[in-house]
């Protein structure tokens, strides 16, 4: 069996392509989140999403240029076409203003998505004030949820008094941490990283056991793109749901495990 290390360093090997096969393929611009959101989109090596993308631009012959960005300049961008695309995004219908999802019909295609993620609510350990059970959320104080993040719209639903003033995960949860927040509604699979991997929040910060919610997630492209680009639209959306369904890609996944 495959060594997790070898894993990793194959999945890598993914971004040595010679400097002739990028010259002579067509470039994609796609811009991701500057904040770390683990596993999929990280600063320091390729997360799970840039692995799968990568992938699919050598199966059917594009190469994808990745920036990163805060959220909501990424979705500025993408709505004056200063990039093509961006990943990963959450439908919400507002959304279709300034991009293309992959459709089936009048709702987004889940067949297509690069992943599933979700929302979970972290509050200070032991803090009662603070409990979501599924259907209703009871809190002794603010919300806080990360800046352009589609979540602070659920919480206002929810009749929460949101705090979307912190953009980082580490700055929401030390609000928390201080009493500015009474609760930090963050990535699922982030926070959980971030409590496990920080001392500053272990044993201080705890999760609770019900997701607020859990979602497919897309790459979504510009109107711009897919007015000049339909077909070739199409043609990645597919390969991303056989890439991420291949035995090639599941291997990978299990290594960030």
């Amino acid at each position: 069996m495959l060594s997790i290390l070898a894993i990793a360093c194959a999945a890598l090997l993914l971004f040595a392509a010679s400097s002739s096969w990028a010259s002579e393929l067509p470039t994609i611009r796609l811009c991701q989140d500057s904040e770390d959101v683990y596993p999929w989109t990280l600063q320091s090596r390729p997360g799970l999403n840039n692995i799968l993308l990568e992938i699919v631009g050598k199966k059917i012959g594009v190469q994808f240029e990745i920036v990163s960005e805060p959220w909501k300049r990424c979705q500025e961008n993408m709505k004056l076409g200063v990039v093509d695309g961006m990943f990963a995004i959450s439908y919400l219908k507002e959304r279709q203003e300034f991009g293309v999802y992959p459709m089936h019909g009048t709702e987004p295609d889940v067949s297509k998505t690069l992943m599933i993620d979700g929302y979970s609510l972290y509050r200070r350990r032991g803090d009662v004030g603070v409990t979501w059970d599924g259907k209703m959320l009871t809190t002794n104080g603010p919300v806080g949820a990360q800046r352009g993040y589609s979540i602070a719209a659920q919480l206002q639903n929810m009749n929460a008094n949101v705090d979307s003033g912190a953009y980082h995960v580490d700055d929401n949860l030390r609000k928390l941490l201080i009493g500015r927040i009474a609760a930090a509604a963050l990535r699922t699979s982030e926070g959980d990283s971030v409590l496990f991997s920080n001392r500053e929040f272990s044993g201080k910060i705890e999760k609770l056991p019900i997701p607020l919610i859990e979602k497919p997630y897309y790459l979504m492209f510009s109107k711009q793109f897919v007015a000049d680009h339909g077909r070739q639209t199409q043609d990645i959306w597919s390969m991303i749901e056989q890439v991420r369904n291949s035995p090639e890609y599941t291997v990978i996944e299990n290594s960030f495990r």
